[in-house]
């Protein structure tokens, strides 16, 4: 199983992270994907800076992909955003299963036909609270074993204002009412996504604040950093189980696909 995690960053903040001792978002990714998967080959791709990619096949050919979040100022409406967008276009078209967060959602409602803007009410970080489960939610494959309210980290400005036609919202909170979508449309798209960072730890939002140097406790920031984190963000399984049950598609998928030949 050959899984490619599509890194959001530019050069510039991959290697301000690195430089300081802090994991990148895709190398996050990856350790929360292996948690539940530890046998998947992963590797990497940049779009911003493809020379800091470690994929070595054809960008249509992995079995599943995971798109990262991202720290770049611009939004997925903006005309940075257009080299990112033509490669994960790429990536949809292949009909594979696709999972997302932040940054990872937000492009591809845009490419889809919706919306995503800084959020009026501010920057959510530390921890999104109370994200509740819609009926569509509770009943959805992706957050199957999962309480229909909980809380897992986060760090986003911007967030989806308007869903593309064939999305169906799964989650929301009051900050954010769009936390999380799944396409159910008739064309070949396979992609499920979430506005917060299950591949993050409270520690890891944190050492990006100070890499950063983002003022958290800044008027437009909505932080949260309990001293006693709920337990379904202290454990890391349960913290990533989305990624669990995506994997769980994503091997169901596959071998149905082998079956079918």
């Amino acid at each position: 199983m050959d899984i490619l995690v599509v890194e959001g960053n530019t050069r510039e903040i991959i290697e301000g992270v690195s430089n300081s001792g802090v994991k990148t978002a895709s190398q996050c990714y990856i350790e929360a994907l292996k948690l539940h998967a530890p046998e998947a080959n992963y590797e990497i791709y940049v779009p911003y800076a493809e020379e800091l990619s470690t994929k070595i096949k054809p960008l249509n050919t992995y079995d599943a992909y995971a798109l990262t979040g991202s720290g770049v100022s611009w939004t997925a409406n903006s005309e940075e955003a257009e080299p990112y967008l033509k490669k994960i276009e790429i990536i949809l078209k292949t009909g594979k299963p696709v999972i997302g967060s932040c940054w990872g959602m937000q492009t591809v409602a845009v490419l889809l036909g919706g919306k995503s803007e800084p959020n009026a009410k501010g920057t959510e970080i530390g921890l999104a609270e109370d994200i509740i489960l819609n009926e569509n939610g509770r009943n959805h494959w992706l957050f199957e074993g999962m309480p229909d309210q909980f809380s897992s980290p986060c760090i986003h400005r911007d967030h989806v204002t308007e869903l593309p036609e064939y999305f169906t919202l799964l989650a929301g909170n009051e900050v954010s009412p769009v936390q999380a979508i799944v396409y159910e449309g008739d064309e070949n798209i396979d992609y499920c996504g979430v506005q917060y960072h299950p591949e993050f730890t409270l520690k890891y939002i944190q050492d990006i604040i100070n890499v950063r140097d983002i003022v958290f406790d800044a008027p437009d920031m909505i932080a949260s950093f309990p001293q006693v984190p709920p337990k379904e963000v202290e454990s890391a399984k349960m913290r990533t189980q989305i990624f669990g049950n995506w994997m769980a598609h994503v091997i169901a998928k596959a071998s149905d696909k082998i079956a079918a030949q």
